[in-house]
């Protein structure tokens, strides 16, 4: 019986082309890149647009920081150093590369006006209640962020709080613009607050 010669050189094309498809497969895997603004970050400033009173001592400010931080008017011990308080920019190191996502807690009023042994306001941070998060792409040469409300019902913007914008400032720093309803004790009511936050990166 007579031996195909051509055989051999035909498997031997087919796996030439099976390795270098595999060997093209990594590469593009490796050069799919975490975008450079992904990580963790630690609020270092939260201001607001006028004078109010969050936390019932009688004193007014435009320091969000000093109105909610008091580590006395907090329930559950969440502070702006605790982890559930940062801004997270998915993927970071722990996630899968192709989720692009933004968590944004914001600090939550939590009135207790019924109890004589509480301060009448206490603020904690909520953490995406009722879905509130972002898509969001980067733009690495322009160095812009764009967010992606596809996925946001305005209800629980509305609720919880609306991350209007995000920039980045310089390396590692972000700046928020933040609108949310809180009562202020000076006025007896709610209000509407526009909040700047600076986030500094604190883990890729």
């Amino acid at each position: 019986m007579k031996r195909n010669k051509t055989l051999p050189r035909i498997l031997l094309q087919i796996y030439s082309l099976v390795f270098l498809a595999m060997l093209l497969a990594t590469a593009c895997k490796k050069d799919e890149k975490r975008p450079s603004v992904g990580g963790c970050y630690k609020v270092e400033s939260l201001v607001t647009d006028r004078l109010v009173d969050l936390n019932n001592d009688g004193e007014v400010s435009t320091n969000v920081m000093e109105e909610i931080s008091q580590s006395n008017l907090n329930p559950y011990g969440f502070g702006f150093n605790y982890p559930h308080s940062y801004l997270e920019i998915r993927p970071t190191k722990y996630h899968d590369n192709t989720f692009h996502h933004l968590y944004i807690p914001f600090p939550d009023s939590h009135l207790t006006f019924d109890y004589k042994d509480s301060p009448n306001g206490v603020v904690y941070f909520s953490r995406n209640l009722n879905g509130v998060g972002y898509g969001y792409s980067y733009d690495e040469k322009n160095k812009l962020i764009h967010l992606d409300r596809t996925n946001v019902e305005e209800k629980n913007e509305e609720l919880w709080g609306k991350l209007e914008d995000i920039k980045l400032i310089e390396k590692d720093t972000l700046e928020l613009l933040i609108s949310k309803n809180y009562y202020d004790f000076s006025t007896a009511n709610w209000t509407k607050l526009q909040l700047i936050g600076i986030y500094a990166r604190v883990e890729n």
